[in-house]
Parts: structure tokens; C-alpha cells; sequence
């Protein structure tokens, strides 16, 4: 992914250059929130005929997830919410180019996950200079740094599984909507800080590091009965 003219992108893919566009490209899963995402973009948008969503998902759930024209409904939505057609992301139909133009068509991305493992999407939004607006959760304020803007958390909770997750708090992710869309300065400084970031997050860096890291932790908390790690294979002790 890279950054490229957010212009020639709409062009391509066919968007109106006067659309204010927040962008949320993530799997339709129970975890990932996408209701909280509508419920945020509709209050953010009431004001603003020209804000659209582009909901690059599934439009039935997967895993207890969302039926996204129910939500368009509920909201009261229709004609402000664009879709990619035909795609599915457990077969990945949409080709990493065509991805690439959708992130960069973008003014920001939301996101309203309730807990990720990395935040492979904000990442992408990330190294195409897009800002950023994620919830005050688990990795992502590391992965967005200074990228953009976090969603307080309103209130944590544990799954069945023993998993911590939390709730982004609504009215403040679309108070940063609206600092967002109020500050064409604001969006700029997040993208130049966003692409010079990704610059730094290259295979060829991060594996050695995450390397280190791994067998740092197996000297530290090694397994009884267990040595080193070599080859990614366990040597177990004579």
C-alpha cells in the first residue's frame, strides 16, 4: 500500500471529488463494531450532504456479525453509503491495486473495533497517508501513533472466551469527526506523518526485530524440559 492522488483515485472508482469520505475496510464480524461505526458517521453526518461511508465489507456478517443494509435503514442512511460490489473478504476478491485506490480516495478512516491483535487495515490507511480515527484499544494506539486520533474507551468488558474488549465511546468519535473535517491542515499533518511512518515498517526491519523479541522470550520464560529455539523448531533437553 501507498499513498497516491486522492483525486485520481475517486476518478478511477468513479467517486465525486466534492464527497467528504470516511472510510471503514474491515471484516463484518461481531468484534469489529460496524454498528457503532453507522451510529457515529450518521450522527456525524446529519449536517453534511456531501459525507458518504464507504463500507468496504461483506454486506451480510460473518461470525455474528452485521447486516449492513439493516444498519443503512436504521439509520436512516440510503444514498449516503457506498460499497465495493462483489466483494468477499474470506475469498479476497478485491485486488490489492483496486484496494489501494479505495484507501486513498479516503479523507479518513474510522474504525470502532472493540480490540485488535495489530489493526492490519489501520496500518494500510496508515502508508496511504489517510488520518485515522480508531478506538484507545488494545494495539492500535501503537499502530497509530501519531497518525490521527484515538476513540476514548466507554467502558471495558470480558468475552465468554476471557478476552478484555472494549466499547469506543460514540459521542467523542464523532467529535473527532468533526475536528477532522473542520481542520484540511489537520488531515495534512496526520498524512505526511503517516507516510513517513510506514517508511519504517518494512519486512526487513520488523522481522529481526520480532526475532529478538521471540527468543527473548523464551530465555526469559522458557518451558520446563525446553532450550533455545532453532530453526523455529523446540530442542528438547536430554
Amino acid at each position: 500500500f501507498y499513498a497516491g492522488s486522492k483525486e485520481r483515485a475517486r476518478q478511477l472508482l468513479g467517486l465525486k471529488q466534492d464527497w467528504f469520505i470516511v472510510l471503514r475496510a474491515d471484516r463484518n464480524t461481531e468484534r469489529k463494531d460496524w454498528g457503532a461505526t453507522f451510529e457515529a458517521f450518521a450522527w456525524f453526518a446529519k449536517d453534511k450532504p456531501e459525507a458518504r461511508l464507504y463500507a468496504h465489507t461483506v454486506w451480510e456478517g460473518e461470525h455474528l456479525g452485521w447486516v449492513i443494509p439493516d444498519l443503512i435503514e436504521m439509520f436512516g442512511l440510503n444514498e449516503r453509503v457506498i460499497n465495493t460490489r462483489g466483494f468477499d473478504n474470506m475469498r479476497k476478491t478485491t485486488p490489492v491495486e483496486v484496494f489501494n485506490l479505495i484507501m486513498n480516495a479516503a479523507d479518513v478512516f474510522l474504525s470502532t473495533t472493540k480490540g485488535e491483535g495489530w489493526g492490519l487495515n489501520i496500518h494500510h490507511a496508515r502508508a496511504c497517508g489517510v488520518p485515522v480515527i480508531a478506538p484507545d484499544n488494545s494495539s492500535i494506539p501503537e499502530v497509530l501513533g501519531n497518525g490521527g486520533e484515538l476513540i476514548r474507551t466507554a467502558r471495558t468488558f470480558v468475552e465468554p472466551n476471557g478476552v478484555v474488549n472494549a466499547l469506543c465511546d460514540i459521542d467523542h468519535a464523532v467529535e473527532l469527526l468533526n475536528k477532522l473535517y473542520a481542520s484540511p491542515e489537520l488531515r495534512e499533518k496526520y498524512r505526511k506523518d503517516s507516510i513517513l511512518w510506514a517508511q519504517k515498517m518494512k519486512w526487513d526491519l520488523i522481522v529481526p526485530e520480532f526475532d529478538r523479541i521471540i527468543k527473548e522470550a523464551i530465555v526469559k520464560f522458557r518451558f520446563q524440559g525446553y532450550t533455545e529455539i532453532k530453526r523455529w523448531e523446540w530442542v528438547q533437553v536430554e
